[in-house]
């Protein structure tokens, strides 16, 4: 995991793993951002709520909704429109950098 990625806790075995908007794939559980990189089944560091700032966010149009993205691990500005993902508001972007990661508890699967 690398600092910036958007994660969800899987309860099989209690790792945070990356998350996609596929229905499929942690889109329905708890939401977390990576603030320390680590590798496969170490330790890391999860944001549940709050500000942050990554480099591996993309650039944010400031006050824009964030949604989990199609792609694993990342976040986007753009509503998912695909045919059977979640859309799942996770926070609103402060500036170009900076989002407050809010996530919604909940979501609605587009058809």
């Amino acid at each position: 995991l690398a600092v910036g990625d958007l994660c969800y806790l899987n309860a099989d075995d209690s790792r945070w793993e990356l998350v996609d908007a596929n229905l499929s794939d942690g889109y329905d559980k708890q939401l977390g951002i990576c603030v320390l990189a680590s590798t496969d089944g170490n330790a890391t560091e999860m944001l549940v709520f709050g500000k942050i700032r990554s480099a591996a966010f993309p650039a944010f149009t400031v006050g824009s909704p964030l949604y989990i993205s199609e792609t694993a691990g990342d976040i986007t500005h753009t509503q998912p429109k695909t045919a059977d993902v979640a859309i799942r508001l996770v926070g609103f972007a402060l500036t170009a950098e900076d989002m407050l990661f809010n996530p919604s508890n909940d979501y609605i699967g587009h058809k």
